[in-house]
């Protein structure tokens, strides 16, 4: 910044009017251009003795763009940390086009100096002390600052600052630069429009271009006459109709030779009636449009010169000039056969559309059922398979989703039975109450007829369709078979056999919908029972119905993973029949089968849903008891040895008895193997004792719990 005196103030305005009329000058030459900015700007620098400054425009979005910004004076009696500081924002202004619409926004922070400017639309006069400047948006400090807005007849239209002058800005600087931002208000405000109007008439042009080449390009024929008929001009599609060219003297006959003479006489009598005055065949063209005011549609059939006949469908319109005094006609012409084969592939593009739109929801509900099948699958029980359908309906289905009823349990025998407290994915209902669910056919309840009883006073028409896990129903879904409200029309309408024979085209969807919705959840409900199956399989033992040994050592290994996690005792007990061998040998092997199926079905209703009944040998089962102390395993393996003991499990004449070998861990020290052996221990030592007892071998030496009677 320069150090030199300020000249006095006359001398300041005179240099402040100067400045006004060269950019006057500039602007009416060449409008507002960076250039004629620029030296505005450098002048204002140079007479404030600022070290920098910069003109914005206020842009649409409400930014500032930096049309000029400069750094002024030679750097001297400044603060030195100026020097260099304003590099990229030149950098920026480097890149500004000659008429400024190129500039990238300013990124300016909303409680910067020149924010504040455009947000109160007053002057801005403020400094900060040397030791802590104020960061700005330019990203360098700021000493002083003198921000005036650009006020136009709109509004604030852009900023004019200087800022780092050594001895600050006073009220002086104000009244001084005041001309000059009244004088830059207008020229941006005009400028702005100037861009506006060029734009506007860029589009003008461009519109007109595209009319243009719209009408010659058209498949339509489009012809101007004049008053009389005479052709003035012809698009291309109506010179090959017509058979003429623009420049063709053929083309200045009257538009009436170009019609048939049968269609011009009743035209001609229609004018007389519609009392149009018709003199020339021409007239008899454009009667109607004259009754109609100015404005008519209608077939006719041109002919060309060379005969060719084309059915059209004529529109004539007037042609006006300012005082609304008729100039000509404008004839617009579609040949009908083109319009009559494109109807026809609209409605075949709409029958594909429909098709197609149909096959796009029918890939969605395939994709939902594909993903519901992912989660029915990993389902381990035919209730929670149930839920997960439940859940996926809305989706698959759409409008109206089809309710899922399952009999209410535990008159089921299996895990498929719902319950009143399963919420909205089960509707639980007894049997009686859905003659789908009773007979496992599909039953369209009609809206006058043989109804479900679980539809209350519903009058519309419901389908019933069957749930099948390849051993019979194990659900419902039952929906409307229409969306809107019922009427005695609509009722009548839904009113269907069986058969679907009456029915409407919506319920015949609807059903047709449901219908295949069933099949496909049946399918996958009849993999989940053959999965069940075969885990059955490979996991149970098929007389007895307890486990193997290697589902046994896999459920051992999960009750040892939680006893080392959270501390919870078990138990292990191995129970043998006593004399199986005389079983069998005195009553055959089937009686013996007779005698372990039934020892399996008295173990399973003793033990608890957590317990594990296995059978690991021919006639030796084990117990595996989860959370559970001592005392209660000691009770337990008791009424287990007596239950045994008092029942008759292959007929009247075939008793038996067990011996248990028991195992307690209350903390564990050994591996499974060795546990599995103790219980073994214990047993052989409630064989050796007598049999049909309890013996504990927790401890490393078996303990008889107590010797039978």
């Amino acid at each position: 910044m320069s150090s030199f005196p300020s000249p006095p103030l006359l001398v300041r305005r005179t240099i402040v009017l100067e400045t006004v009329a060269r950019l006057q000058q500039d602007f009416i030459r060449g409008g507002l251009t960076a250039d004629a900015l620029a030296t505005m700007l450098r002048r204002v620098l140079d007479l404030t003795d600022s070290g920098v400054g910069f003109v914005a425009r206020l842009v649409d979005a409400g930014a500032l763009t930096d049309d000029v910004a400069l750094e002024g004076g030679d750097g001297g009696g400044g603060n030195a940390a100026l020097d260099g500081a304003f590099d990229a924002v030149l950098d920026v202004v480097a890149a500004v086009g000659v008429d400024g619409t190129t500039t990238p926004s300013l990124r300016l922070g909303p409680d910067g100096p020149w924010s504040v400017v455009v947000r109160t639309l007053e002057p801005v006069v403020t400094s900060w002390p040397p030791t802590a400047p104020l960061e700005t948006g330019w990203s360098m400090p700021l000493v002083t600052f003198l921000g005036l807005p650009l006020l136009g007849d709109r509004g604030v239209v852009g900023v004019l600052a200087v800022a780092n002058r050594d001895d600050g800005y006073h009220d002086e600087w104000l009244g001084l630069l005041l001309p000059l931002c009244s004088a830059l208000a207008p020229m941006f405000e005009s400028q702005r429009q100037r861009e506006r109007d060029a734009r506007l008439e860029g589009e003008v042009h461009r519109w007109a271009d595209m009319f243009a080449a719209a009408i010659e390009s058209t498949g339509v024929g489009v012809i101007t006459t004049d008053l009389r008929g005479t052709i003035e001009y012809l698009n291309p599609t109506a010179q090959r109709l017509l058979g003429v060219a623009l420049g063709d003297k053929r083309a200045a006959l009257n538009l009436a030779a170009f019609h048939d003479p049968t269609e011009l006489a009743r035209a001609a009598d229609d004018a007389a009636r519609l009392h149009v005055p018709c003199t020339t065949p021409f007239d008899a063209v454009v009667a109607r449009a004259r009754a109609r005011d100015g404005v008519d549609r209608h077939d006719w059939t041109w002919v060309s010169l060379a005969g060719v006949r084309a059915p059209m469908m004529v529109t004539l319109s007037a042609l006006r000039d300012r005082a609304g005094a008729p100039t000509g006609w404008v004839i617009v012409g579609s040949d009908l056969t083109e319009l009559r084969a494109a109807e026809a592939e609209r409605v075949r593009a709409a029958a594909l559309e429909a098709q197609l739109g149909a096959l796009r929801r029918r890939e969605l509900e395939t994709a939902k059922v594909s993903e519901a099948y992912e989660y029915v699958s990993a389902s381990r029980s035919l209730r929670e398979a149930l839920h997960v359908i439940g859940a996926f309906l809305p989706s698959i289905f759409g409008e109206l989703p089809p309710q899922l009823l399952v009999q209410r349990a535990p008159s089921r025998g299996d895990d498929g039975g719902a319950r009143d407290d399963d919420g909205g994915a089960l509707r639980a209902i007894e049997q009686r109450d859905c003659w789908c669910l009773k007979t496992g056919q599909r039953f369209i309840s009609e809206p006058q007829g043989l109804r479900c009883n679980h539809l209350g006073v519903d009058g519309r028409a419901w389908v019933c369709t069957p749930l099948a896990d390849g051993a019979g129903t194990v659900a419902v879904l039952s929906a409307p078979l229409s969306t809107g409200p019922v009427t005695s029309s609509t009722a009548a309408s839904m009113s269907t056999t069986a058969g679907n024979g009456g029915a409407s085209e919506e319920a015949q969807r609807r059903a047709a919908g449901l219908s295949d919705l069933a099949r496909q959840l049946s399918s996958v409900l009849a993999n989940l029972r053959l999965r069940k199956t075969l885990e059955e399989q490979a996991t149970h033992d098929p007389l007895t119905g307890a486990v193997n040994r290697r589902q046994l050592e896999a459920e051992l290994k999960l009750t040892v993973h939680r006893h080392d996690k959270t501390g919870e005792p078990f138990a292990v007990l191995v129970v043998d029949v006593d004399h199986f061998k005389r079983i069998n040998d005195a009553f055959g092997h089937e009686r013996g089968d007779r005698v372990l199926a039934g020892l399996g079905t008295l173990l399973r209703k003793r033990l608890r849903a957590s317990d594990v009944l296995a059978r690991v040998g021919g006639e030796e089962f084990v117990v595996l008891l989860r959370a559970v102390d001592r005392a209660t395993t000691e009770a337990l393996a008791e009424s287990f040895r007596g239950a045994v003991e008092a029942a008759q499990l292959a007929g009247n004449d075939v008793f038996c008895t067990c011996s248990i070998g028991a195992v307690h861990v209350a903390r564990l020290n050994v591996g499974v193997d060795e546990l599995l052996r103790r219980a073994d221990r214990a047993l052989y030592e409630a064989k050796a004792t007598g049999r049909n007892r309890v013996v504990f071998g927790d401890s490393g030496a078996p303990r008889v719990l107590r010797e039978s009677a």
